[in-house]
């Protein structure tokens, strides 16, 4: 296993990309809580170096693309990859809210640590953690902040 970063700017700001080998473990905004210590996640590569990954991401925000194909691997306890399973389901341009989220992993009493799971979520916008709203469809906490939020909502709104 070799463990791999790389930095591009979007229009969330500089994203940090984690990769193991050829599989995308990690991508993380600036803001988030979880944005690891970028000298504990292996050798600094340009980005070029993960180009299919980068092009994807930047025709998704490009308006070019709303379905990723870069391999990728969510590593945490059981039930929060059920989670993230169960967020990757949710179609572009569609929003749910966490009760929902916790009835579609058969766990419909575990609303908070569901909430947790999705805060926890280590690949952001490829697992679109950012299509969670509250009961009245407004949005609720993110760990990419409020602002890359309603970006992420909107691109997906105007391209659906």
């Amino acid at each position: 296993m070799t463990v791999k970063h790389t930095k591009v700017d979007t229009i969330l700001g500089e994203t940090l990309l984690v990769f193991d080998d050829e599989t995308l473990i990690g991508l993380y905004q600036p803001t988030q809580p979880n944005y690891p210590k970028v000298d504990t996640i292996g050798e600094f590569v340009e980005p070029d170096y993960f180009s299919f990954a980068v092009t994807e991401l930047k025709n998704y925000f490009d308006f070019k693309q709303s379905l990723f194909l870069t391999p990728i691997s969510a590593k945490g306890t059981e039930f929060q990859e059920k989670v993230w399973l169960a967020l990757s389901e949710i179609p572009f341009g569609e929003t749910i809210t966490y009760s929902v989220l916790a009835e579609r992993i058969g766990q419909p009493k575990a609303v908070r640590a569901v909430a947790t799971a999705v805060g926890q979520n280590p690949i952001t916008v490829i697992i679109p953690c950012h299509r969670i709203v509250s009961k009245d469809g407004k949005s609720v906490k993110y760990s990419g902040g409020a602002t890359n939020k309603e970006l992420l909502l909107n691109l997906e709104k105007d391209n659906s």
